[in-house]
């Protein structure tokens, strides 16, 4: 998924990095190489006049950027950005973003009328890439619940059953784990 988010924040003039294995084609490396990228210009590698250089930090909760000493030594170096850039988190409640609540908030997101219980938080989440690509014009005019997030993900319910019934490792098989959670979550509301 990184690479595609990647790809269309740069048609937006975000150009988004990763802490990883060195790989600069791809917007991954160590933290040090990530510094150098911001802190000087690397022709060809780093971010052009007017891009907004993004460093994304999975598993890396906000506040432990508090507390730079609890954090892998990997990432470390990045620490000090977040004094001379930004966090995007959530003001209102100071914390991380969750897919449900980016969704639902109108003062930094989306302000999309999503249902405020776990399971639909659950579905949105499973449905991160399919919603990368979906057309917010498209969402239906309703409230949101799990059940829309998951046929986002498996459109027809009755014909999966139907293939599954018919091959259940060949239908197991040809869908992510994801994939799989939202069918299973369909069919048992059938």
């Amino acid at each position: 998924m990184f690479p595609r988010l990647r790809e269309m924040l740069a048609a937006c003039g975000v150009a988004l990095y990763q802490p990883g294995d060195y790989a600069p084609k791809e917007g991954v490396g160590p933290a040090i190489w990530l510094r150098c990228l911001i802190d000087t210009d690397f022709p060809g590698a780093s971010p052009g006049e007017g891009i907004i250089p993004v460093i994304l930090m999975p598993d890396i909760a906000g506040a432990a950027l508090k507390h730079p000493q609890t954090l892998p030594r990997t990432v470390r170096p990045l620490v000090d950005l977040q004094i001379r850039g930004d966090v995007f988190r959530n003001r209102r409640q100071a914390r991380d973003w969750n897919v449900g609540p980016f969704l639902r908030s109108p003062e930094q997101c989306l302000g999309l009328d999503v249902a405020t219980d776990q399971r639909t938080d659950e579905a949105a989440a499973a449905a991160l890439s399919t919603l990368l690509d979906y057309p917010l014009v498209d969402l239906p005019d309703r409230k949101l619940t799990a059940e829309e997030f998951h046929r986002l993900i498996e459109p027809d319910e009755v014909r999966g059953l139907l293939l599954w019934i018919s091959d259940p490792d060949g239908a197991r098989a040809g869908r992510s784990a994801g994939e799989w959670s939202s069918f299973q979550a369909l069919i048992r509301a059938i």
